[in-house]
């Protein structure tokens, strides 16, 4: 008879603990009125929480609090506490990330940083690269920029943010105004690297150098190629709106030789989201992307304001955007489909 007691003794008291600990994240949220009831939870959980589970509640319960303060003490705490978590990497490319959108972006190389030296197998290690020469280009350190693509470039080529790293080298040769070195390293890349996924991105930066260089026919020709193999992409509605206020040699309007307009039904787009704050279709993306699906910001003026609409695409098949679209309905993400 003593040992089913002591049975009872020992396994009576789980659920209990269990139901006490909702109590006590609703008192939390009830006393200290936070609005957000997964906050409640968090703090009652960093008190008493089971420790074999301990960081992955963590993690995951901090991702779902309403305040950027509290997401990113509570995400410091998690590396703090748990040196070596499994989910280490997302953990550091959170905390950058957040820092990134908010303009902290001191704080944010700092992570990135932590997060290139520590975790150079992991899936976002070439995402801390690109975002770390993205923070040096907005200081104006174009050459430590170059030097860090440099000397990662090999490990990081085939891999998602390999292209973006590259453009950025040609970026930074543009915003110095070193146009032909610029128009060199986009010509390089659209001869080594033809099937990257920024091919229209390119193709308009190799037109704006060589408009800058005075070379008009060489831009026209980059920007007529950009509209005929990527006639629904962003950039090619730039592309179009440059030729169309161009002088000609006799004052008219170039129209681009290629210009077909795009039929509504050929291709498919996915939007992902219509922002009034440009921060949070940016941190939108930024999950988007860490799918591996390519989406933009697009600025619009609606009533004399300002939105941000965030979109994917243009794709060629539906069943494609509809492959798409239900992988971001798995990490519950909405979006729509327009197109045929």
């Amino acid at each position: 008879m003593l040992i089913p007691c002591v049975l009872a003794v020992i396994l009576l008291p789980i659920p209990a603990a269990a139901m006490e600990n909702d109590d006590r994240a609703q008192s939390y949220h009830n006393i200290q009125r936070i609005s957000n009831r997964s906050a409640s939870r968090y703090q009652a959980n960093t008190r008493y929480i089971n420790k074999s589970s301990a960081p992955d509640q963590l993690y995951h319960q901090a991702k779902r609090l309403g305040s950027v303060k509290k997401t990113l003490w509570s995400l410091k705490e998690i590396l703090s506490r748990y040196p070596g978590f499994r989910h280490e990497d997302r953990v550091l490319d959170d905390i950058a990330s957040i820092y990134y959108i908010i303009g902290d972006y001191r704080n944010s190389y700092r992570y990135f940083y932590r997060l290139f030296k520590a975790k150079p197998h992991s899936s976002l290690w070439d995402k801390s690269i690109y975002y770390m020469c993205k923070i040096l280009m907005k200081k104006k350190r174009y050459d430590k920029a170059r030097e860090l693509v440099k000397s990662n470039i090999s490990s990081v080529r085939n891999r998602a943010y390999g292209p973006r790293l590259l453009h950025l080298v040609g970026q930074s040769f543009y915003l110095e105004k070193e146009y032909p070195r610029s128009v060199r390293f986009y010509q390089k890349m659209l001869r080594e690297m033809p099937g990257n996924n920024i091919q229209p991105v390119i193709y308009f930066h190799l037109g704006n150098g060589y408009r800058k260089m005075g070379n008009q026919e060489m831009a026209h020709r980059s920007y007529n190629k950009l509209i005929k193999r990527f006639p629904g992409s962003i950039e090619s509605g730039y592309a179009r709106n440059i030729l169309k206020k161009a002088p000609s040699e006799q004052g008219k309007a170039i129209r681009p030789s290629s210009y077909q307009p795009v039929h509504k039904g050929k291709k498919y787009y996915l939007q992902l989201g219509y922002f009034s704050k440009q921060r949070n279709a940016q941190k939108l993306s930024i999950k988007v992307k860490d799918l591996g699906i390519n989406c933009r910001v697009i600025s619009r003026s609606s009533r004399g304001k300002k939105r941000y609409l965030l979109v994917a695409g243009p794709y060629e098949s539906e069943k494609r955007v509809r492959r798409h679209s239900q992988k971001l309905s798995d990490k519950g993400i909405r979006s729509i489909i327009h197109g045929k």
